[in-house]
């Protein structure tokens, strides 16, 4: 992905395997805050905070309406769950990168 942290600038996210997805970054605060629209419906958000001895990552990603389908024509319930379950990926991966 090409994803940079500059307000207004749009970027592909690779969507495997339901091909590319056009973001735009909303918010771009480095290192603290990241915030993207993602296709035409949802809104993804990073935000890290220190704590005393530890770094809270917390992300959002918002935007699901039940009744709803995706620009690739899955209903936003099928989609939702995949997504939860790459995301909770993703986070486990960010964590061992940074404990290494």
């Amino acid at each position: 992905n090409e994803m940079q942290p500059i307000e207004g600038k749009n970027v592909i996210l690779k969507a495997w395997p339901w091909g590319d997805s056009v973001c735009k970054v909303t918010e771009g605060n480095p290192p603290n805050r990241l915030s993207f629209e993602w296709g035409a419906e949802w809104l993804s958000t990073f935000e890290l905070t220190q704590r005393e001895n530890d770094t809270e990552v917390t992300l959002i990603h918002a935007g699901w309406e039940e009744e709803k389908k995706t620009e690739f024509g899955e209903p936003h319930s099928e989609v939702r769950s995949r997504m939860s379950g790459g995301w909770d990926g993703l986070i486990k991966k960010l964590k061992n990168v940074v404990e290494a």
